[in-house]
């Protein structure tokens, strides 16, 4: 049984996502760090991506229990951001693994993120220009990488929710 969400929240995307999940599982969204007193159940871990790196997971392994994790990003998500999330932060095969599409705002993020984003931004735009015909995903990951700023295609949990109160 799942007690609480735990986030990790830089622009506030994984906080949106981790409140959308807690209230239909009818339990807390609560604060990386500031998760205290969660009892015996296990935790959903919501952590923004940088550079495929899920912020703060590895620290929360050692503190909570996490019965699973969603890696939050302003990329689309395609058919290798498991994979690719996996490899990069060690998570085994039998630890549920959701990938969603997060909001963006380069004025919110601290100011070393904010130099490399600026740079990342004009790469991201120039390729997904050179693309052609997009997907809702990668239209809502060119106007955050051309503007600096904006909202995911959708904040679908659904499968995040299924998932965990099937276990």
């Amino acid at each position: 049984m799942f007690t609480a969400v735990v986030y990790n929240s830089c622009t506030g995307s994984c906080k949106k996502y981790a409140e959308l999940i807690a209230e239909q599982l009818g339990i807390n969204a609560v604060e990386f760090g500031k998760a205290k007193g969660l009892g015996d159940g296990k935790v959903v871990y919501v952590g923004w991506l940088f550079a495929g790196k899920i912020m703060g997971l590895d620290k929360a392994f050692d503190m909570y229990d996490i019965g699973a994790v969603c890696q939050v990003g302003m990329g689309a998500v395609n058919e290798d951001s498991e994979k690719i999330g996996r490899e990069k932060n060690g998570i085994k095969p039998e630890m549920p693994l959701f990938c969603l599409q997060g909001g963006f705002d380069l004025k919110k993020l601290p100011l070393h993120y904010r130099l490399m984003m600026t740079l990342m931004n004009k790469n991201i735009a120039k390729r997904l220009n050179e693309k052609g015909e997009l997907n809702e995903q990668e239209k809502a990951t060119l106007k955050m990488a051309e503007t600096g700023c904006g909202e995911p295609a959708s904040w679908d949990v659904d499968d995040v929710v299924a998932w965990c109160k099937e276990h």
